[in-house]
């Protein structure tokens, strides 16, 4: 072959050499995708961080109520303890003038005083009551 048809198959192109330069670039398609991808990342990214919000308050909540509910067993615990421990005290201080009429009778039986005085003294003790 000569020099200049060497020349010539040099500067001519081959049709897929001419496709590819007839393509356009797809720069302008990936500036948008990468402003949709960004978009739609920061949306994303937004929307964990406020349901790692919503997730920390939840958390919160339920510890303040875990709190309050221990607080309230501890409490109720206590409660019946003071009315085992408690509860028949005020009976006792009310049987307890009871108590002393009756001994203050016996006391007057052994004595020796006047029955009907007696059977008065301890009718009147047991309509106290």
């Amino acid at each position: 072959m000569s020099r200049k048809n060497k020349n010539k198959k040099a500067n001519e192109e081959t049709p897929q050499q001419e496709e590819a330069q007839n393509v356009e670039t797809p720069e302008v398609e990936t500036v948008e995708q990468t402003t949709e991808q960004t978009a739609e990342k920061e949306t994303v990214e937004d929307e964990v961080a406020k349901l790692k919000a919503e997730l920390e308050a939840e958390k919160k909540n339920y510890l303040f109520l875990m709190a309050d509910f221990d607080n309230f067993r501890k409490r109720t615990i206590k409660e019946k303890a003071d009315l085992i421990k408690y509860g028949g005290e005020g009976a006792m201080r009310n049987l307890l003038p009871v108590v002393d009429d009756f001994e203050r009778a016996l006391d007057a039986i052994e004595r020796g005083g006047d029955i009907d005085s007696l059977k008065e003294g301890v009718t009147l003790i047991t309509i106290s009551l």
